[in-house]
């Protein structure tokens, strides 16, 4: 639920208030599974707090995300990845 996602991201994220509607990892690996296969790419061009991208390099997918805001990119996005 985006409850599970919103704790999930409170945790990472401590000091910062998590996204209003979060998308829960096990979804997104849910929907993943289902439409590729490994090694696939997968776009997703509202990058938020990286969920996807971060679901996608779990399951071996390519990725790339796009976020036009620069604040969420800095605060969250990154943060996944580094």
């Amino acid at each position: 639920t985006a409850d599970t996602a919103k704790r999930q991201l409170k945790r990472l994220f401590p000091t910062i208030t998590p996204f209003e509607t979060p998308k829960p990892e096990e979804l997104v690996s849910r929907i993943i599974h289902i439409n590729t296969d490994p090694g696939d790419l997968i776009l997703d061009i509202y990058g938020g707090s990286g969920t996807t991208a971060a679901v996608a390099h779990k399951m071996s997918r390519s990725w790339a995300i796009c976020e036009r805001q620069k604040r969420t990119f800095e605060e969250f996005t990154t943060d996944w990845f580094t």
